[in-house]
């Protein structure tokens, strides 16, 4: 476990700098696995693409979700009109029109 959590945030470094350019999973796969096991590296790179860590654009090339500007949260809050976001590492929450969910 701790193995794939060094991957995974080896991943996140790498996608977020500036240089990164999205590319296809078996590229991303390719390039870490020549740090780690390759299986551990694919099955990295898959849970973070189920969780939104990374996303997978319509060109099929991955890239980070909040270098993107996708950002995951809870709900900490509803109303009529907003919902309201807690973003891991944010020390505000968002506020989103429910508007924005029809």
């Amino acid at each position: 476990m701790q193995v794939k959590n060094e991957i995974r945030e080896a991943i996140l470094n790498f996608t977020r700098g500036k240089k990164f350019t999205p590319c296809s999973k078996e590229e991303l796969v390719a390039h870490f696995t020549k740090f780690y096991g390759k299986e551990d590296v694919e099955s990295t790179v898959t849970s973070m693409l189920e969780n939104y860590d990374l996303i997978m654009t319509s060109r099929k090339n991955i890239q980070n979700a909040q270098s993107s500007g996708i950002f995951k949260g809870e709900v900490t809050g509803v109303n009529d009109d907003y919902v309201y976001v807690k973003v891991d590492g944010m020390d505000d929450d968002f506020r989103v029109s429910r508007k924005s969910f029809e």
